[in-house]
C-alpha cells in the first residue's frame, strides 16, 4: 500500500486501537493528540527508523539462500537501496557463528564497513516448535547462545550505531519458562537483547522490568520479567493472524526493538509498498514515530517472490514516506 498524506493528516491513532487487542496498562500507552490541531511540528517526533536489510531467506538470483560466498556481491546492492544496516542470519550457510572464527569475523566486519553499512543485529530463526520440544530445546538454546555471542562480537568490530547486540528469535507459545530463563541468561552474559518475532501469537509479551503488567494482561501461558526480552513486530504475521500491527506497534511502545518491514496480500507475503498490500505504510510509520522508536526497521523478504524487485519497491516506498513525514516534524 503506497503512502498517502490523507492517512497522516488526521493523526488520530486511537482509531487504530480495536478493543479486541490485549489490554496494556495506561502507563504503557503513548499520549495521542485528540485532533489535527494538536499535531504541530514542535511535537518533536523522531524521524522514521533507518532501514536495515535482513539476510534471512534472501535468495535473489541464487538457487539457495545468500551465504558467505555471495555476500560480497549482495552488500553493495543492499547499500544502493538506501539501507543503512544489514541484519545477519545465524542460520545462513557460511555465516553460522560456529563457522566463523575471529579472523573470519574481522573480515566480515571489514566487508560490511567498506560499503558503508553497519550490523543491526542477528536473526536466529530456529523453528519455533524446537523451543517447545524436549528433543530440540537444548540445541535451540545453544543456537541462540551462539547468536548472542556472535552479535555481541560484531557490535565491537563495527562503528557505533543503533544497537547491534540484538538477536531476533521466534518462539513457540508453549516455550517452557526454564527455556526462556536459559536464553535470557545467555543474552545477559553477552550484553545482548532478545527480540521476539512471534508476539502476539506467543500470547505472553516479552517484558522489560517496568512493564511486567503488560505481559500478564495478554493472558499468556507464561511470562518473563527478564529485561533482555523485547518485541520485534512482524506486521505480515500479525495481519495474517487477524490483528492490527498499527495498534500493536503503538501499544508495544518502549518494548519495541528491531520491528520488521513486511506485508501480506491474499496471495501471501509480498513487497511492502505493493498496491495490493494490507499494511498501511504511513500509519505504520506514524505508529513507530509516536512510540518514539528510533532503532533499525528490518526489511524482511522471507518467502516473497522476486526479492530483488520487492526490495527496490519496499525501500523506495519507505524512504519516500520518510521524506514526506519529515515535512511535519
Amino acid at each position: 500500500m503506497s503512502f498517502c498524506l490523507s492517512a497522516f493528516l488526521p493523526f488520530c491513532l486511537s482509531a487504530f486501537l480495536p478493543s479486541c487487542l490485549p489490554a496494556f496498562p495506561p502507563s504503557c500507552l503513548p499520549a495521542f493528540p485528540s485532533s489535527p490541531a494538536q499535531t504541530p511540528k514542535s511535537q518533536n517526533l523522531p524521524p522514521l527508523p533507518p532501514l536495515s536489510f535482513s539476510l534471512s531467506g534472501l535468495r535473489l538470483a541464487y538457487p539457495h539462500d545468500v551465504s558467505a560466498a555471495t555476500l560480497r556481491d549482495v552488500l553493495p546492492w543492499i547499500s544502493s537501496l538506501g539501507c543503512r544496516g544489514v541484519q545477519l542470519s545465524a542460520t545462513a550457510q557460511g555465516l553460522k557463528p560456529r563457522e566463523l572464527d575471529r579472523s573470519a569475523r574481522r573480515d566480515l566486519a571489514a566487508t560490511i564497513r567498506r560499503v558503508g553499512l553497519i550490523v543491526s543485529g542477528v536473526d536466529c530463526l530456529v523453528p519455533p516448535e524446537h523451543f517447545a520440544s524436549p528433543l530440540h530445546q537444548d540445541r535451540a538454546v545453544a543456537a541462540v547462545a551462539a547468536a548472542c555471542e556472535f552479535a555481541s562480537e560484531m557490535s565491537t568490530l563495527l562503528p557505533a550505531g543503533y544497537n547491534s547486540a540484538a538477536v531476533t528469535v521466534q518462539l513457540h507459545k508453549d516455550t517452557p519458562a526454564d527455556v526462556l530463563d536459559a536464553m535470557a541468561a545467555q543474552a545477559d552474559s553477552h550484553g545482548c537483547l532478545l527480540c521476539e518475532l512471534n508476539w502476539p501469537t506467543l500470547r505472553a509479551a516479552p517484558t522489560a522490568p517496568t512493564a511486567s503488567a503488560a505481559s500478564k494482561a495478554t493472558g499468556g501461558t507464561h511470562t518473563t520479567n527478564h529485561s533482555q526480552f523485547r518485541i520485534a513486530l512482524d506486521p505480515a504475521a500479525v495481519l495474517m493472524g487477524g490483528l492490527d500491527p498499527i495498534a500493536l506497534a503503538t501499544r508495544a511502545g518502549k518494548l519495541l526493538s528491531h520491528p520488521r518491514l513486511c506485508d501480506v496480500s491474499t496471495a501471501g507475503r509480498i513487497a511492502p509498498g505493493s498496491p495490493d498490500g494490507r499494511l498501511d505504510l504511513m500509519a505504520y510509520a506514524i505508529a513507530l514515530s509516536v512510540a518514539q522508536y528510533t532503532g533499525p526497521l528490518v526489511l524482511d523478504l522471507r518467502t516473497v517472490h522476486d526479492q530483488e524487485s520487492a526490495a527496490t519497491t519496499a525501500a523506495a516506498a519507505w524512504l519516500a514516506g520518510n521524506a514526506q513525514l519529515n515535512q511535519f516534524h
